[in-house]
């Protein structure tokens, strides 16, 4: 089969920022593995085409045209981010008719965010992937719905009913999304296979070799649950002196400044034990992801994250949240801990009953949690979805009859 992923982000592109580019780098690798032929359409700032790791990248120039001239019109400019939207699923599903005029695309897959079905063609089968839904983020996110926001939101749900099919890696926003939009979801989850790449230990062996460390990475925001790390930290640090708390991501504020300034605010006179690395590539991040005591991932709402399968797959043992889609991957206590959401206590709570386990309990955690990941083995997951691919081609197919 021939598939086309339509999307915003793709680990080529200078806007690559995290699990959608992830997953369909590695899908896409997977499927080429089983023989079929994938093909990637993403949103950037250049029109070409691109051969990356065997796999054609068409790269699309989504750039708004007339964008310096709207930015200075009163109220339009406001809606300039909602535009964008739009402007780009069309440029988008203009390229994969062109595509299709000249071989035939067996199934299109396009990405829930920022609404890329929006202006799909009804001649080529597609679904849409659920990677995240601008609704459900802002709502955990307690972000105020301006204008632009309900029109983004409203797009993605349009976009969302424009596909045949729907499908996602969690069972916690396939249903929220089904019961919002009357469409089944079908649940398939993401493949996950840990690099080859060879690892570079130099900035763990400068910065934190011999220290004693919790790690959150992932960006640094409320929704990512750091303000909730941060309310715990006078009395985690107390508690365990030897503790150090370590910080990996782009920081995305916190009530207008930057979040580890909050961070460091609120561990006062133990701020010399946070710290932060700043944005990490995969080969630097592992070693200090192995090397830590715990993985803290307090998110408020996620979607089966790349964050909590990494720190698995290398056997640590991670501290999610209950109702955040880690409940589908950690079984608490016995192949990680779930806290609650937005609760200091539950989360203090769960970490010190991993930082207080002894060696054989860890060691039988982290045997729990390498099995687990282990059924995202891209021979289990990715034959789920061929046959999910198939079974839309059928359909489609006997529509046309």
């Amino acid at each position: 089969m021939r598939i086309a992923f339509i999307t915003p982000e793709y680990i080529t592109e200078p806007n690559f920022d995290g699990g959608l580019a992830n997953y369909l780098y590695r899908v896409s690798v997977a499927l080429k593995d089983f023989e079929h032929e994938p093909l990637i359409i993403v949103g950037t700032n250049r029109d070409d085409v691109i051969v990356h790791g065997g796999i054609q990248v068409n790269r699309v120039d989504v750039t708004l045209p007339g964008r310096a001239i709207l930015q200075h019109i009163p109220y339009v400019r406001r809606l300039i981010p909602a535009i964008q939207w739009i402007w780009q699923s069309w440029r988008l599903n203009r390229r994969l008719s062109e595509l299709q005029n000249q071989q035939r695309i067996d199934v299109a897959q396009f990405a829930s965010y920022t609404g890329t079905a929006l202006f799909r063609s009804k001649e080529i089968p597609s679904v849409v992937r659920i990677s995240s839904m601008q609704s459900l983020w802002e709502s955990a996110n307690a972000v105020t719905n301006t204008l632009t926001r309900k029109l983004q939101i409203f797009i993605e749900y349009f976009a969302l009913g424009k596909a045949d099919h729907l499908f996602g890696p969690s069972r916690l926003i396939a249903e929220a999304v089904a019961n919002k939009t009357g469409h089944p979801v079908t649940v398939i989850e993401s493949p996950f296979l840990m690099s080859e790449m060879r690892w570079d230990c130099q900035l763990y062996h400068d910065i934190l070799a011999g220290k004693d460390y919790l790690l959150f990475f992932g960006t640094l925001s409320r929704l990512k649950g750091a303000h909730v790390i941060a309310a715990i930290l006078p009395d985690l640090l107390s508690r365990h002196p030897s503790i150090y708390f370590v910080f990996a991501g782009k920081d995305a504020g916190y009530n207008g400044n930057p979040m580890m300034n909050h961070l460091w605010e609120k561990a006062g006179k133990s701020r010399g034990r946070i710290i932060h690395l700043g944005v990490l590539p995969h080969d630097q991040l592992y070693p200090v992801i192995q090397n830590a005591r715990s993985i803290v991932l307090p998110s408020l709402i996620d979607n089966l994250p790349n964050s909590c399968i990494e720190s698995m797959s290398l056997g640590q043992i991670v501290i999610g949240t209950q109702g955040a889609s880690f409940e589908q991957l950690i079984d608490d206590g016995s192949s990680g801990f779930l806290c609650t959401q937005n609760d200091p206590a539950s989360l203090l709570d769960k970490i010190d009953r991993a930082l207080n386990l002894d060696l054989s309990q860890r060691n039988e955690i982290t045997k729990n949690a390498k099995a687990r990941i282990a059924q995202l083995a891209p021979d289990l997951t990715v034959k789920t979805l061929i046959d999910f691919y198939l079974e839309i081609k059928e359909t489609a197919r006997k529509h046309c009859q």
